[in-house]
């Protein structure tokens, strides 16, 4: 996770997060006991996971899944408990998610 906006996580009005389990090069691997680096394209595998976020005295955050082009593509549900917001990256079709305060 990191803020585009290039301030501390906690100061940050936008972040963008990146859920990603295994980063590899096609054909890459061990081969014939040698290690290939393989090429081009380099595959992603999505990360599933559930994400809480403390906020302050319930402060709402907007999160959306985003583009291969880093647009908006969705509202992400968000459930708000405790001054602590969660959602799930389970239902979306992407690696990338921009986490906004409003």
């Amino acid at each position: 996770m990191f803020s585009p906006e290039n301030k501390p996580i906690q100061e940050a009005e936008k972040l963008i997060l990146l859920a990603v389990s295994e980063i590899k090069n096609k054909g890459s691997g061990w081969q014939q006991q040698e290690f290939s680096w393989g090429k081009s394209p380099i595959l992603l595998k999505s990360l599933v996971v559930d994400i809480k976020i403390e906020t302050a005295d319930n402060d709402k955050i907007k999160v959306y899944a985003l583009d291969n082009k880093g647009s908006r593509s969705k509202e992400i549900p968000t459930l708000y408990i405790d001054n602590k917001a969660s959602f799930s990256t389970e239902e979306s079709k992407t690696l990338w998610f921009e986490i906004t305060a409003e």
